[in-house]
């Protein structure tokens, strides 16, 4: 009598364990299928993504807002991608902006993004001019930075031969040469941000970069995450975008990317960067 009901139990024990192994079979293919539908999830990113289908010049502006509501408008940055006949490419980016110091918290930001040394200044104003030449195989060659700001006067110039970067600074008068291992794949950043492509996004998808910071002379790789999608409002027009936060250094910032990769805006730390329209016309000097 007991062995039989042992049996009858052994046997409901069964069926439940099979009907929750198949609902956790079937919530992991979902789960797959919705956020990883290429069946992979980490993907690195580099020049290549941005360059390889560039056949004609491309120039992005981004008004640079500090604040969140209300914003007040500080300045510009244009990047201009130009592709050569040879194969190579350009990458220059010119950005001017102006900002009064209020606080306490948003000079502690700036010395952090800017790697200032001064204690404290009332206004905070920056010009800044970078050009980045792109080999055909899609790796830095060539590095050309130029930055002036209310505490910082550098300008850096470098090249690069097989993996090695020779670079010469000059920083508030004071002149040094340094030379670093650039690995294959590395970007070149500055503290105003990224203006790239993020090509083929899907919610989930992971994306690593490795940068060099010309104005630190140091290496860092940044984790980005699809986080979802969205509607992005954008001068009367409603765009579909992906969101993705990237994690780096201690910062966040969080992007509105549409379908083909091109960023709408972005926000780190206290400023927001929003696309102006292509036939908008504006000074950059």
């Amino acid at each position: 009598m007991r062995w039989k009901e042992f049996w009858k139990n052994r046997k409901a024990v069964f069926s439940i364990l099979g009907i929750a192994v198949f609902w956790f079979f079937m919530m992991y293919q979902l789960v797959r299928a919705e956020y990883y539908p290429d069946g992979s999830n980490v993907m690195e990113s580099n020049y290549r993504q941005t360059l390889a289908d560039l056949k004609t010049e491309q120039k992005t502006t981004m008004g640079i807002y500090y604040g969140i509501t209300p914003r007040t408008k500080i300045g510009y940055m244009q990047t201009t991608l130009h592709p050569r006949e040879d194969g190579t490419f350009d990458v220059d980016t010119n950005c001017r902006f102006s900002l009064p110091i209020t606080t306490m918290f948003l000079w502690d930001q700036l010395k952090s993004l800017f790697n200032a040394q001064k204690e404290s200044i009332k206004k905070f104003e920056i010009l800044l001019k970078s050009n980045v030449y792109v080999g055909p195989d899609f790796q830095i060659k060539e590095i050309a930075l130029f930055l002036k700001s209310s505490f910082l006067d550098l300008a850096c110039q470098g090249k690069i031969r097989g993996n090695k970067l020779s670079l010469d600074i000059l920083k508030n008068g004071e002149k040094v040469s340094q030379t670093f291992s650039i690995p294959v794949g590395t970007m070149v950043s500055n503290p105003i941000g990224f203006s790239g492509k993020y090509p083929k996004l899907s919610v989930g998808k992971q994306i690593k970069t490795r940068w060099f910071d010309p104005i630190t002379q140091s290496f860092r790789t940044t984790d980005s995450v699809v986080k979802g999608r969205a509607d992005f409002s954008w001068h009367g027009n409603k765009i579909p975008v992906y969101i993705i936060q990237t994690s780096f250094s201690g910062l966040k910032t969080t992007s509105w990317v549409d379908e083909k990769g091109e960023i709408y805006q972005y926000q780190f730390s206290f400023l927001t960067f929003i696309r102006e329209p292509q036939d908008k016309k504006i000074s950059m000097d």
